[in-house]
C-alpha cells in the first residue's frame, strides 16, 4: 500500500531498482538493444532514460493528494497502464526482433483491423503471464518512489521538480518526434507510447495527407495512337507475398501447386518459367505499381505518376480492359492511384460491399467468381487486357477450415493451405478461360508482388524482408499459342533463353510492349526510357543490377536497398538494430545467406554498387549517410 503524506521513511536503495524506469532499463539491457547504439544513438537513449525518470517524479508528485483512496485508485491505472504498456512493447520486441516505432503506431491508425489480428495471432500464455509480474513490480516501485518523494521533498521543492520534469519531457516528446524517422527507436518503452502515439495524433491533425504514403492521383503522359487490331488477350494474374519456392514446380516438396504444376508440364501452348524472378519492393503499394509501369523504386516520386501504366497501353491497343482486386483499395491512397479512365471494368474489396476476410481483404473466391461473371458476358472474339489480384496468401493466410489439407500447427502450415486455396483459384480461372472460348488466344502471366519470410534470417512476413525469401517470386510466362506470325522464333528462342538468368518484375511491361512490337519504337522512346525493366525478349546479361527498394520516394518508410548482380546480393539495411549495416551473400557458395562477406567485397563490385547508388538521388542520400557514419 502507499504510504500517507509527511510520513518519513528510511527507504533501502535496493528498493530503487523496482521503479519502472530503472525496469524498463534493466529489459532494455537484457535484450541487448542499447549496445547496437552509435554515439549519437547512446546520448539520445540517455535523454530519453531521463525522461522516463522525470516521468515517474511528476506521478509521484501527482499522488500526493489528501485523499487515501483516489491516490490508490490513481496509483492502480497508472501501474496497469505502463505494465500493458511494457508487456506490448517487449511482447513486440520478442515477437518481430525490433521495437515498436513511429511507423508501429501509423500502421496501427491506419490498419486498425489488421493490427488486431496481428496482436491477437502474437498473443501468447506467457504475455498473459508476465502482465500480473510486471504490474506487481511497478506497482512495488511506485509506492517506493512515493515514499521516498514523502520522506525526502517538501511541497515546493515538488512543484519546482515537477514542472521541471514536465518540461523536461515534453523537450524529449519534441525531439523524438523530429529524430524518429532518422534515427529507429533508441529510446527507453515509457515514450515509445507515448511519443508515437502524440506524434501521430499530431501530424494527422497537422497535415491532411498524414498517414499516407507517396501514392497519388496520376496525370500520365499522353500515348502516341497505337492503331492495332489484336487478335489475343493479356492476363496478369498477381498473387499476394508468395515466394517461388513455395510452389511445386519450383522445387517444394508438400503438394501445394498441384493445378499450377500440372499446368507447367502439360500446357498446350508453350511455358517459360523463370528461375531467379525478384520483386521490385517488399511493400505491395510500391510493388504493385511499379511493376505495373516499369518504373524503378528508386525513380523520382514523379515519374511513378506520369508513366503510363500497362492498362493503358492496352487500352490504346484496343483492348478491353479490367482490374479485378480481393484487396482493399483505401489504405496508402492507392484507389486514387490506380482510378484511371484507362481501366474499363474495376472491382476490389470496396465495390464488393463484402466484410474484410483476409487481412484487409476479401475471401478471393468471390473476386473469381465476379472475373467469371464478367468474362461470361464477353464475346469469345473480344480481346481483353487484364489484372486479377489474389490476397488469401497474405497474413494471416486465412482458409476454410475444411479445406487446410497441411493443418494448422504454425504459420507455415496456414500459409501453405493458402498457397494450396489460391492454387484453386488459378484453376478456376484457366477453367473459365477454356469454358467461354478464350484460352486459345490469351497471353498469361502468373507472378507476385514479394516473397514472405519464415524466420529463416529473424523474421517473419515480408516488410522488412530484402533476404532472398522475401523478395523472390514466380514468374510463369504462358503462350497458349505459337506460330511465325504472332512471335518470330529467334525471338521467342531469346525469350526462353533469358528464364536462368536473373530477372525482374520491372520486366513484365517492356516484354509485353516488345510482343506488340512497340519496344524500342522512335514514337514512345521518350516513355520507354523512363522504365528500368528490359525486354526478356532481349539477351539478358547476367550481370545486370535488379533491385527491390523500400527505399523510395513514395513512402516515408526508408527500409533498406538490395541489389542482386549475377551472383552476388547486396543488402543496405536503414532501420532497426541493422541500421547502416551492410550485408553481402554469394549466392555460389551460399545460397542461404548465411554468411555475410561484406568484409571480403571484390573492388570492382564496391564500385558498381557505389556508382548504381549515386545515380539515384534517393540511394546517393542513403550512401551519404553511410558514408558519414
Amino acid at each position: 500500500m502507499l504510504d500517507p503524506p509527511g510520513v518519513a521513511h528510511n527507504v533501502p536503495a535496493v528498493a530503487f531498482l523496482l521503479n519502472p524506469p530503472l525496469l524498463a532499463l534493466a529489459l532494455d539491457l537484457i535484450l541487448g538493444r542499447p549496445a547496437a547504439f552509435n554515439l549519437e544513438q547512446k546520448l539520445f537513449y540517455l535523454l530519453s532514460l531521463a525522461g522516463s525518470v522525470a516521468l515517474w517524479l511528476f506521478v509521484g508528485w501527482l499522488l500526493r493528494a489528501p485523499s487515501t483512496r483516489p491516490r490508490h485508485v490513481a496509483a492502480a491505472v497508472v501501474a496497469a497502464l505502463y505494465a500493458i504498456n511494457l508487456v506490448l512493447v517487449y511482447g513486440y520486441r520478442l515477437t518481430v526482433g525490433a521495437m515498436p516505432n513511429y511507423y508501429t503506431f501509423e500502421y496501427l491508425f491506419a490498419e486498425p483491423y489488421n493490427s488486431w489480428t496481428i496482436l491477437r495471432d502474437s498473443w501468447a500464455w506467457s504475455h498473459t503471464l508476465a502482465l500480473p509480474i510486471v504490474f506487481t513490480l511497478i506497482w512495488i516501485g511506485l509506492s517506493r518512489w512515493r515514499a521516498f518523494l514523502g520522506a525526502r521533498c517538501q511541497v515546493r521543492r515538488h512543484r519546482v521538480i515537477a514542472a521541471a520534469n514536465a518540461a523536461l519531457a515534453v523537450i524529449i516528446l519534441l525531439v523524438i518526434h523530429n529524430n524518429i524517422r532518422f534515427v529507429d527507436q533508441c529510446y527507453t518503452a515509457d515514450l515509445t507510447t507515448s511519443a508515437s502515439v502524440l506524434r501521430n495524433v499530431y501530424t494527422r491533425l497537422s497535415d491532411p495527407n498524414a498517414g499516407r504514403s507517396g501514392l497519388s492521383a496520376r496525370v500520365p503522359m499522353d500515348l502516341p495512337p497505337l492503331a492495332h487490331e489484336p487478335r489475343t488477350s493479356v492476363l496478369i494474374i498477381l498473387t499476394e507475398s508468395l515466394r517461388a519456392d513455395a510452389l511445386g514446380c519450383y522445387g517444394y516438396t508438400r503438394p501445394t501447386t498441384p493445378f499450377l504444376d500440372s499446368l507447367v508440364d502439360n500446357f498446350r501452348g508453350l511455358t517459360v518459367r523463370y528461375d531467379n524472378a525478384y520483386a521490385t519492393a517488399t511493400m505491395t503499394y510500391i510493388a504493385v505499381p511499379t511493376l505495373l509501369t516499369g518504373v524503378s523504386p528508386l525513380s523520382p516520386a514523379l515519374a511513378l505518376h506520369t508513366q503510363p501504366t500497362f492498362w493503358e497501353y492496352q487500352k490504346a491497343l484496343g483492348r478491353r480492359t479490367f482490374f479485378f482486386t480481393s484487396q482493399s483499395q483505401e489504405w496508402e491512397n492507392i484507389r486514387a492511384y490506380f482510378t484511371i479512365p484507362a481501366i474499363d471494368y474495376y472491382y476490389n474489396k470496396e465495390i464488393a460491399g463484402i466484410g474484410a476476410r483476409n487481412d484487409l481483404g476479401i475471401d478471393d473466391h468471390y473476386v473469381v467468381d465476379h472475373f467469371i461473371d464478367w468474362l461470361g458476358g464477353l464475346h469469345s472474339r473480344t480481346p481483353f487486357a487484364g489484372v486479377i489480384q489474389l490476397n488469401q496468401t497474405h497474413y494471416p493466410y486465412w482458409t476454410p477450415d475444411s479445406l487446410r489439407p497441411f493443418g494448422a500447427e504454425n504459420r507455415r502450415d496456414l500459409y501453405d493451405n493458402a498457397v494450396r486455396y489460391t492454387d484453386d483459384q488459378l484453376r478456376r480461372i484457366i477453367h473459365a478461360l477454356a469454358f467461354y472460348g478464350h484460352l486459345d488466344g490469351t497471353l498469361i502471366i502468373i507472378t507476385s508482388d514479394h516473397g514472405e519470410a519464415f524466420y529463416e534470417h529473424e523474421i517473419f512476413g515480408h516488410l522488412n524482408c530484402l533476404y532472398r525469401e522475401g523478395i523472390r517470386v514466380p514468374l510463369l510466362v504462358l503462350f497458349p499459342w505459337y506460330n511465325a506470325a504472332e512471335m518470330p522464333h529467334a525471338r521467342f528462342r531469346r525469350l526462353r533463353d533469358s528464364a536462368p538468368r536473373n530477372v525482374s518484375n520491372l520486366d513484365i511491361l517492356p516484354t509485353l510492349l516488345d510482343i506488340e512490337n512497340l519496344w524500342g519504337r522512335d514514337s514512345l522512346r521518350h516513355i520507354t526510357d523512363g522504365m528500368a525493366g528490359r525486354s526478356l525478349m532481349d539477351s539478358i546479361p547476367p550481370d545486370r543490377i535488379i533491385v527491390t527498394s523500400n527505399l523510395t520516394e513514395m513512402t516515408r518508410r526508408h527500409l533498406g536497398l538490395s541489389l542482386i548482380i549475377d551472383h552476388w546480393h547486396y543488402i543496405l539495411n536503414l532501420q532497426g538494430e541493422k541500421l547502416g549495416v551492410e550485408e553481402l551473400y554469394d549466392w555460389s557458395a551460399d545460397p542461404g545467406e548465411t554468411t555475410n562477406v561484406i568484409d571480403r567485397i571484390p573492388a570492382d563490385l564496391r564500385q558498381r554498387i557505389t556508382e548504381f547508388m549515386q545515380a539515384h538521388p534517393v540511394s546517393q542520400r542513403a550512401l551519404t549517410s553511410l558514408t558519414d557514419r
